[in-house]
């Protein structure tokens, strides 16, 4: 993350946060997961398949949370955003419309993705 900050490499920095984030996340250290996606977010491209990597694990994090609409928005942007940088549905966007459908049934919706 230092050298990519003292470089100036945005997106070489916003893929490695991602990646230390989901590693945070992984074990268990949420606070530090939601900052770094956070951080990641903020450098990466709005419509880029990164971009849209950082909001699929922003929608595992709320999830693991209990915060099933907020996961919700994220795997829904997540989907888009995948499906917006590839060009269509891709196993990426498909798994990012799994999510949506997880949620959907754990909130007792699930005929709504039917």
């Amino acid at each position: 993350v230092a050298i990519a900050t003292t470089q100036g490499a945005r997106a070489s920095q916003g893929a490695v946060l991602m990646r230390r984030g989901d590693l945070h996340r992984r074990m268990g250290n949420d606070r530090a997961a939601q900052d770094d996606f956070e951080a990641a977010a903020a450098l990466l491209v709005e419509g880029s398949a990164q971009r849209a990597q950082v909001e699929q694990y922003l929608g595992s994090l709320a999830k693991a949370r209990g915060d099933l609409d907020a996961a919700l928005g994220h795997y829904q942007r997540s989907r888009e955003g995948f499906e917006h940088a590839t060009g269509g549905p891709t196993v990426y966007s498909w798994t990012s419309a799994l999510g949506v459908v997880d949620i959907e049934t754990l909130s007792g919706r699930a005929a709504s993705v039917e």
